[in-house]
């Protein structure tokens, strides 16, 4: 099974495409609304498939949540239209910080698959903060990977900053692991709100 498509859009139908790849091959693929995609554009996919139909997925990230959801006994179409909808970084945000209210906001969200994404484990969901899982659980870590693991969760850079302070003045910094060490450092951004 393929995970990945790379080729020319050639027709667009609403929310599905026509991906030409480079040996001749097409295929239909639906497609995220939140990208505004143009024929003739060579894009990059990763895929996902239920009963022969493909969905496409901008990045590793999406396919990484997507692949969790579907794990958890969500349908493959809810978990895409979540992942569409909402979008990996935004989501895996959400349920981090175990933020209920705002997960029920989504459209097509019931309180089943609600409750679904809360069993998520911080662990797992940590472990997809970006497209790969390097770095995520190594003893060491440097102040810029910290960085982008917690900006990939909407945390911005002054306030990171100010928590590396905080994580050295509690002589957390190189003495936990990264995964521990986010886990810390989103608890104190979290009670400064």
């Amino acid at each position: 099974m393929f995970i990945y498509l790379s080729g020319k859009i050639i027709n667009i139908l609403d929310s599905r495409i026509v991906i030409k790849l480079p040996n001749g091959i097409g295929y239909f693929v639906y497609i995220t609304p939140r990208f505004k995609y143009i024929v003739n554009e060579t894009i990059d996919l990763y895929v996902v498939s239920e009963n022969n139909i493909l969905y496409g997925l901008p990045t590793f990230d999406d396919y990484i949540m997507t692949n969790k959801l579907i794990k958890l006994g969500i349908s493959v179409k809810q978990t895409i239209e979540i992942v569409y909808e909402v979008g990996a970084d935004k989501l895996r945000q959400l349920i981090v910080t175990k933020d209920e209210v705002n997960l029920k906001k989504i459209p097509n969200f019931s309180n089943k698959i609600v409750d679904k994404l809360l069993i998520l484990s911080d662990d797992e969901v940590i472990s997809t903060l970006r497209s790969s899982d390097i770095g995520v659980n190594k003893d060491k870590y440097t102040a810029p990977e910290f960085t982008d693991k917690l900006q990939s969760l909407g945390y911005s850079r002054n306030r990171i900053v100010a928590t590396i302070s905080i994580l050295k003045k509690e002589e957390h910094w190189g003495v936990l692991n990264l995964i521990d060490l986010i886990k810390k450092a989103i608890d104190i951004l979290e009670q400064r709100d």
